[in-house]
């Protein structure tokens, strides 16, 4: 099917949902006057419809310009709101008696003298459970969008930007956002754009201590006095400073648009330059605002470690959210490069026994496009976490978002578990053992390390299938065997990595998607 088909496609259920959600609405309308707890539900829905119906207008605008992936993908999800539209429709049709009547002609008051006082306001009751129920729905839906909606960040075609008007922008946080998302990578795309800079003094971080097994550091912020988190990032050493300055600058540009409860990202308020005596760049540093009422940082794998209690549903929505951070770095156009339990950082609130997620430890980002130096490293708790191609001093393939998705998976399993794979070592500080249950020991001491890398990797996928079933379910399971075999030869389920090599990075992204992203969100314990 040409592209064109594809569009059409996706314009026409666009449009059949606009349809339907504005005859929802008005006919909500009609119990506005019941009684003050249905007229605020009503604007409620009214508002959040009013939110929708600007992306969906978007995006139906934009159907000829998206890649087919992306416009199939939309498509799927307008059919699943079409759906619950009709839902709703029908179940207030029920309500009112007759569906052929305009809803601009009937009124609360109507209905009471057509049904009696008694009869109406028990309606008005079940109005007010369907309509509760469809904010809910509306909501969900609008949190399947969101990774959809956020990869126009990456389409490089004017048109996005044409469509993300001021006027729309100032009304709709999702538009603004993707806005300032949208500037701040063109920005650092265009060597002679006017960027401002993002680099504060050192001394703005007060108070610093560490947290364990994290690189980084809390602090508090000199200006306004919150809580913020110190990201580092040194300087591998044969980069150019120069080239890391200018990267370190866009990245924390562009992380500071991010919506930290919706991107699984904390937001970035500045980089900071650590300089010798000599006035030399020792690293940088970025500085990330806590959430209001977040707080109590901890690395995930100090909660591995110390063996906290996790109930099952935090642990999905643990892996949920870091599935989803992981995509958003991708939408902002870089790889981290660095997904471990380490740079995961959970902030406890009063809504999770846990906390949520926020990804961080970018000491190895780079943009997408940008210079890799194939070189690693060899300490292997990290190299646990990197796909064989990407292990050990000498790595074999240049870093994609692939690479992150397998981390990802090592990660997911790990989490799934609930148990640490890495453990400090009891005698010497810093040092790191493999924990019992991670039988790769024996593998350690091989010569070569494709080998090495290879015999691990079968191990992760050994237990995923043998000890994650009981634990987490048979299609958390198959989410982790996905992630671990998202570069793998033949029939993966994820596709070839040829299929991958689009110049923007959309088709990768619309396959994580829904063959990760989708499917973690699915799970409903």
């Amino acid at each position: 099917m040409e592209p064109v088909s594809f569009a059409f496609g996706t314009i026409g259920v666009a449009d059949v949902c606009l349809t339907y959600g504005r005859e929802l609405v008005a006919k909500y309308q009609i119990y506005k006057e019941a009684d003050t707890a249905i007229g605020e539900a009503i604007l409620r829905a009214q508002h959040h419809w009013t939110m929708l119906e600007m992306e969906l207008k978007i995006l139906r605008n934009l159907s000829h310009v998206l890649e087919e992936s992306h416009q199939l993908h939309l498509a799927t999800l307008f059919q699943t709101l079409q759906v619950k539209l009709q839902k709703a429709l029908v179940t207030i049709d029920s309500v009112i008696g007759a569906k052929e009547e305009d809803p601009k002609r009937v009124s609360f008051r109507s209905l009471l003298r057509k049904r009696g006082d008694v009869k109406a306001m028990r309606l008005a009751t079940g109005v007010k459970k369907s309509l509760d129920a469809m904010l809910l729905e509306l909501a969900e839906w609008h949190r399947m969008l969101d990774p959809s909606w956020f990869l126009l960040a990456l389409v490089q075609n004017p048109a996005v930007d044409s469509e993300l008007t001021d006027q729309i922008a100032s009304t709709n946080k999702s538009v603004s956002t993707l806005k300032s998302l949208r500037s701040a990578i063109n920005r650092s795309a265009q060597p002679g754009a006017k960027k401002t800079s993002m680099f504060i003094p050192e001394a703005s971080v007060l108070e610093r201590k560490p947290i364990l097994y994290f690189s980084g550091e809390t602090g508090r912020e000199y200006r306004t006095g919150k809580t913020v988190l110190v990201d580092n990032v040194i300087p591998h050493p044969a980069a150019h400073v120069k080239v890391l300055d200018k990267n370190v600058r866009d990245l924390a540009r562009i992380l500071s648009v991010v919506e930290p409860l919706k991107f699984g990202i904390l937001a970035c308020t500045g980089a900071i330059r650590v300089r010798d005596s000599a006035r030399n760049i020792l690293r940088f540093q970025l500085v990330f605002r806590v959430p209001d009422n977040f707080h109590t940082p901890r690395s995930l794998r100090e909660l591995l470690v110390t063996g906290v209690s996790a109930p099952l549903e935090e642990r999905f929505r643990l892996a949920a959210q870091l599935a989803r951070s992981v995509l958003f770095i991708h939408t902002a156009d870089f790889v981290h490069k660095n997904v471990r339990p380490e740079t995961i950082i959970v902030l406890k609130n009063d809504s999770s026994v846990i906390g949520m997620p926020f990804l961080m430890g970018f000491e190895n980002f780079r943009p997408v496009e940008g210079n890799t130096f194939l070189a690693g490293d060899s300490e292997w708790q990290k190299d646990l976490y990197r796909h064989p191609a990407r292990q050990g001093t000498c790595l074999t393939e240049s870093y994609n978002m692939q690479h992150d998705i397998y981390s990802l998976g090592v990660c997911l399993l790990e989490l799934g578990l609930w148990e640490s794979f890495v453990l400090p070592n009891s005698i010497t500080a810093g040092r790191f053992d493999p924990a019992p249950n991670l039988n790769i020991s024996k593998h350690l001491r091989l010569g070569r390390p494709w080998d090495k890398a290879n015999k691990i990797k079968e191990e992760l996928v050994y237990m995923a299938r043998t000890r994650l079933p009981s634990k987490m379910g048979s299609r958390y399971t198959q989410i982790v065997l996905m992630c671990l075999g998202c570069l793998d030869a033949g029939d993966n389920g994820f596709g070839h990595e040829s299929e991958f090599l689009d110049n923007d990075g959309i088709l990768v992204g619309v396959r994580y998607i829904e063959k990760i992203l989708e499917k973690v969100d699915e799970i409903v314990v």
